[in-house]
């Protein structure tokens, strides 16, 4: 910086005449002013020389401070200061993006959450009924049981046996529940819509002793198939008597106190014995009794 004119122009320089000094000469003549000058050397602008001189006492009062470089304002390149900037520029351009898409996805996530809160129908309370709030009074309902018949279905059907038939069950049905009918079988002329009765006897005949009769627990009933006794034997039987030697189960179930199961006993000893010879062989049947065999020993025959 040697050499440089420092200062503001001289008023009336550009008037001066000829022998008049200059303002560069005046500039010339003044103290050089370097940067980074020794301590103890100021600028006096006002002087026309230089030297060392005292430090002011009030150092904020002086024009130049003395012994402190300009550069100490200025942060160093490379220092702490720039460092710090530079980390903050990056920071703030780099990260504060991320930052603003992690808000946008949480603001998304908990609007979802807030709308689904909403959305979300709490269930109306159901009301317990209070066991002390129902009057005294009131009785309780009892179910009413649905009425049933026993009816005995026997003779040329699937299933003989006592059948559970509801209330107003008809013949069809008690056929129904035995079964049906076997390959054999024919109810004669039986009514197939008549009313059963409970404890009453349904039997149906087959197609060699056609026969179909509803019996009430009486004892009374109607057959629609032929008489009694029709497969009784030729020659010495009393008309209506049943020979117990040719009579089918359907014809020996009509005998007085026998039923499908004796019946069926009855066709079990004639088949192991050959035939009955007597009447009063029916005694060896198992099931038929003193009472029993009194009451049937008119009805049957041994042909």
């Amino acid at each position: 910086m040697a050499g440089q004119r420092i200062g503001p122009p001289i008023p009336g320089a550009e008037e001066a005449g000829e022998g008049q000094p200059q303002a560069h000469d005046l500039a010339d003549e003044l103290p050089q002013l370097t940067v980074g000058r020794d301590a103890g050397w100021r600028d006096d602008w006002g002087g026309t020389s230089g030297g060392p001189v005292e430090p002011d006492p009030d150092p904020d009062r002086a024009v130049g401070r003395t012994g402190e470089p300009y550069e100490e304002f200025a942060p160093a390149p490379g220092g702490r200061w720039s460092t710090m900037v530079t980390r903050l520029g990056s920071f703030g351009r780099a990260h504060f993006g991320v930052i603003a898409v992690v808000c946008v996805v949480f603001m998304v996530l908990a609007g979802g959450q807030l709308l689904k809160a909403r959305s979300t129908r709490v269930p109306a309370a159901t009301a317990v009924p209070v066991a002390g709030s129902m009057s005294p009074s009131s009785p309780s309902v009892t179910p009413t049981p649905t009425p049933q018949l026993r009816v005995h279905v026997t003779g040329a059907v699937q299933n003989p046996a006592v059948q559970s038939l509801p209330a107003q069950a008809r013949v069809a049905d008690a056929i129904a529940a035995a079964g049906g009918l076997r390959g054999d079988a024919d109810a004669g002329e039986l009514n197939m819509a008549a009313p059963v009765c409970d404890g009453c006897q349904l039997i149906i005949g087959t197609k060699g002793s056609p026969r179909g009769e509803l019996k009430n627990p009486d004892g009374a009933g109607t057959d629609s198939g032929p008489a009694a006794g029709a497969g009784g034997g030729a020659g010495g039987s009393r008309p209506g008597t049943v020979n117990i030697n040719t009579a089918n189960a359907a014809a020996l179930d009509q005998l007085p106190g026998v039923g499908p199961v004796t019946a069926e006993k009855i066709i079990a000893w004639r088949t192991q014995h050959g035939k009955f010879t007597r009447v009063d062989q029916l005694r060896e049947v198992d099931g038929i009794g003193a009472k029993s065999y009194e009451r049937m020993k008119d009805s049957v025959t041994v042909g």
